[in-house]
């Protein structure tokens, strides 16, 4: 009977990177862990004061900047304008009702043509149900990865800027004027927007409810963060696929289409990656030279929904396994940010 004790109570090394989360989560191993805590406690009381002390300077500074920002207006005379625009739409949903508000609030902008990338199943259902298209729109299945098919669609594109966006957008009436606005000055290569998140009520319980208030508050955070830093020193973290704006020259010259669908990580042995492709953009901007602009305007606001918790929460950890990753090779490989964002 003592030994089942033991057996039963006995941690079970994890096999799989799966079962780390429950092997964390196990009863035992915590309570294993409080004599570890309780050692260290001195060394978390010092380390304290500093990482406080760190985090309020830079709430303050990022206020500062907050409040000095000022979006880049429109030109009297742009010469770049939605005539100029070629927009990328990439979807796997339904094709339903937030599909055409998405199609309708893009077309509403009058860009030169939307090509529409899609699964070959969706593709066959876009071509049933979407007869009468406006002869500006394309519809294409997705190739052997939804990268390459950007590249595809990109060699379409007839246009000197580029949009790449998601179905889950929706645009206003004047999105494209303001948010071309930052293509005025030569040095910038890409653009993004802040975003605000549509609240559908009612939600089906309390839970769903919280849930898309937290991911609203991280919506917002992140509005914050990059307009803060952005104004500092013209860093950006990410330019984000829901809806992203890129000189058309960059995404055809032949580096980026050669890079752009193998990249790899951890010297090629974990590859080629297919998510993540906001990121790659953003760091072969930087690396290239290229300047990035947050454009936070009302005009220039995309609007957003979100789903049931365990799309925001599988959003969330995508998230952040996307990042550290992306962190790690632009501070340790691409090395650009060191000079051109300190």
């Amino acid at each position: 009977m003592h030994n089942r004790t033991v057996s039963a109570l006995r941690l079970k090394y994890p096999d799989t990177w799966q079962d780390w989360g429950t092997y964390f989560r196990n009863p035992i191993f915590l309570l294993a862990l409080l004599p570890f805590l309780d050692s260290v406690r001195p060394i978390w009381d010092i380390a304290f004061v500093p990482l406080f002390a760190f985090k309020f300077v830079k709430l303050v500074v990022h206020l500062c900047s907050l409040r000095l920002y000022w979006p880049i207006p429109r030109a009297d005379n742009p010469t770049i304008t939605a005539i100029h625009v070629t927009v990328i739409l990439s979807t796997t949903g339904d094709l339903g009702l937030k599909f055409k508000n998405c199609l309708r609030s893009i077309l509403a902008n009058n860009p030169a043509r939307i090509i529409v990338i899609t699964t070959p199943r969706r593709y066959k259902l876009a071509r049933s149900h979407y007869t009468k298209l406006p002869s500006i729109i394309e519809i294409h299945a997705v190739a052997e990865t939804k990268r390459e098919s950007i590249i595809r669609a990109i060699q379409r594109a007839p246009s000197e800027i580029i949009v790449l966006a998601n179905d889950d957008v929706f645009w206003g009436r004047h999105f494209l004027a303001s948010a071309l606005a930052p293509f005025e000055d030569h040095r910038i290569g890409g653009a993004a927007t802040a975003k605000r998140v549509v609240r559908h009520y009612p939600f089906k319980d309390i839970w769903s409810n919280f849930c898309n208030f937290i991911a609203c508050t991280f919506i917002e955070r992140q509005n914050f963060e990059f307009t803060a830093t952005n104004c500092i020193d013209g860093g950006f973290g990410v330019i984000s696929t829901g809806t992203g704006l890129y000189r058309a020259d960059i995404l055809r010259s032949f580096e980026f289409t050669k890079e752009y669908p193998e990249e790899t990580w951890l010297l090629g042995l974990v590859g080629p990656i297919e998510s993540g492709q906001d990121l790659f953009i953003t760091r072969y901007l930087v690396k290239d030279g290229w300047k990035i602009h947050y454009q936070n305007s009302k005009e220039a606001t995309v609007y957003t929904t979100l789903g049931d918790p365990e799309v925001i929460f599988g959003l969330l950890i995508k998230t952040a396994r996307l990042t550290w990753h992306s962190n790690l090779t632009s501070l340790f490989r691409d090395l650009a940010v060191w000079h051109s964002q300190p």
